[in-house]
């Protein structure tokens, strides 16, 4: 596992289109901190102006082994976390779509605030 750079961007991107068919994710949109296993998955750390950050763009090639996917995500989490907290960080919340990835989070000590809808408008 390694932090995420710009080139990398290619990758993830053609994981979105393969899994979801849809657009790749805008690289303007990352933040500075994020975590890659080449091949396998990647998230990143959102930060804010108060002691709340999100875990969030989590993404996986959908053509590597789901066992690894699944390690890979976890190693990330993990990372993730222990960066928050070095930054000094009190709570992380994350948006999951898949059940699965909430499944994930919670073995990561993450608990469900309910169910919400995330939304979105572009400002240009």
């Amino acid at each position: 596992m390694r932090r995420f750079m710009e080139s990398d961007h290619g990758e993830i991107a053609g994981w979105q289109i393969l899994r979801h068919g849809l657009p790749p994710p805008d690289p303007k949109s990352f933040p500075k901190i994020g975590l890659i296993e080449p091949n396998l998955a990647c998230g990143f750390l959102y930060r804010t102006d108060s002691d709340l950050a999100m875990a969030e763009g989590m993404y996986t090639n959908p053509e590597a082994p789901l066992h690894l996917r699944v390690e890979a995500m976890d190693r990330i989490i993990d990372g993730l976390l222990f960066m928050a907290k070095e930054l000094g960080f009190h709570r992380v919340v994350a948006t999951c779509r898949r059940n699965s990835m909430a499944q994930r989070t919670a073995r990561h000590g993450f608990r469900g605030l309910g169910t919400y809808r995330m939304v979105v408008k572009e400002l240009r």
